[in-house]
């Protein structure tokens, strides 16, 4: 058996940036507000980041991996893809929608635009970018380019008491004119001293509730994703998985193209979260029906995730659901290593399954690219490439000791 693990929080794309005396810090599509200097997060954080927190944000919660604050109302977030936004984090809306790194706007640094992990503006003349691949980039604002030799190991820079062994850097901001803080993907932080470019003594700590209220907990729900083979006949009650799509239909080309985004259920159904968070981690509830015969490989099932059930809400598929309103899915397991979810054309739900009949016309649920950048369910009566899926198992995080 194949299997595959691996950490909410060493996939998770985070940013910090500041705006005013407040902090902000994404993680896992969530964010915490800080005051400058105070012990503890605003009340009422953590937060699910969404368009009601940030206007414009929601559908990029999964793909944002770095914030750059530009002047004190001006954020620039960099997505996985190596895109950036531009954001009024005062006004709260976008001002420059997804645009791709290039020398027209940051020269130098689209090369690298897949591997940014953190930024940071240290002045007006410099930010500096922190790599997956442990290297980091100085960019010079003057100049308006990556300055030469960058990117380069943090040893031969400023940064050059942060060790390795640490882990990747995930969040730098500043909470005020002598400190800098550094997150790390280790669950460590530290405090940097922006004097003596150093990190200060008796660091790193670990990152928990008692240092950071409002974190510790949040950063304490990881899981592990567990991709192996089953017996591709039955889910059990309440075994919980992800689905992830591998392409999604794109009508302008009448065509699949790829997308690797795991589907979630809030507002409505759709594939959006580049890795498996709290709202795209399913649980099975199996549906028996008396007026079908068992069929291999094909399933009825209700899912439920941390709001509810999916249900139908005005033609879209919702989460937050009673089991009653819950919307019945045929899970087709025939097609290799993909499964099929399709849905009755009479939108069956949980308390009229007994209506459910051998006759039943299922559609197929497919996962197309629309003009506003979401990738949505919708029902389809022919088969096509935006409705296969891949179909991981879920297990907790194990405790640490």
């Amino acid at each position: 058996m194949f299997v595959l693990l691996f950490s909410f929080f060493s996939w998770a794309h985070d940013a910090a940036f500041e705006v005013e005396d407040s902090i902000y810090v994404f993680h896992a599509g969530m964010h915490v507000q800080y005051e400058k200097g105070a012990s503890m997060s605003v009340e009422g954080y953590p937060k699910e980041l969404s368009d009601q927190s940030f206007p414009g944000l929601g559908l990029y919660r999964t793909r944002i991996v770095a914030a750059l604050n530009q002047d004190p109302h001006t954020v620039v977030f960099f997505l996985s893809d190596g895109k950036t936004i531009v954001y009024n984090a005062m006004k709260k809306q976008v001002v420059q929608k997804e645009t791709l790194l290039s020398d027209q706007n940051w020269k130098g640094l689209a090369p690298y635009g897949s591997l940014i992990q953190a930024a940071f503006r240290m002045n007006q003349y410099h930010a500096y970018f922190f790599l997956r691949n442990g290297l980091v980039i100085r960019y010079d604002y003057e100049s308006n380019q990556v300055e030469k030799d960058f990117p380069k190991p943090l040893s031969e820079t400023i940064w050059n008491t942060i060790s390795p062994e640490w882990g990747p850097v995930q969040q730098v901001f500043s909470w005020n004119e002598q400190s800098i803080y550094l997150f790390f993907a280790t669950k460590q932080y530290v405090r940097f001293n922006r004097s003596l470019y150093s990190v200060d003594e008796g660091y790193p700590k670990p990152l928990d509730e008692r240092k950071w209220p409002g974190m510790g907990a949040w950063l304490g729900t990881d899981f592990q994703v567990v991709q192996s083979q089953w017996d591709r006949q039955k889910l059990l009650e309440g075994e919980q998985i992800t689905l992830q799509l591998p392409y999604q239909y794109d009508h302008s080309q009448g065509t699949a193209i790829i997308s690797r985004r795991y589907l979630l259920a809030d507002l409505e159904l759709e594939a959006a979260s580049e890795y498996p968070d709290q709202r795209s981690v399913f649980e099975v509830v199996p549906v028996p029906l008396e007026k079908i015969e068992a069929q291999p490989f094909v399933q009825y099932i209700l899912l439920k995730n941390s709001k509810g059930y999916i249900h139908r809400k005005q033609e879209q598929l919702v989460s937050g659901g009673t089991q009653d309103e819950a919307e019945i899915f045929q899970l087709d397991m025939r097609w290799g290593a993909y499964v099929v979810l399709s849905k009755s054309k009479k939108h069956r739900q949980w308390k009229k399954r007994k209506h459910v009949s051998k006759k039943e016309s299922w559609q197929p649920i497919s996962f197309a690219l629309r003009k506003d950048h979401h990738t949505a369910a919708q029902a389809v009566d022919e088969m096509n490439g935006g409705a296969l899926l891949i179909l991981k198992k879920v297990v907790p995080n194990p405790k640490e000791p």
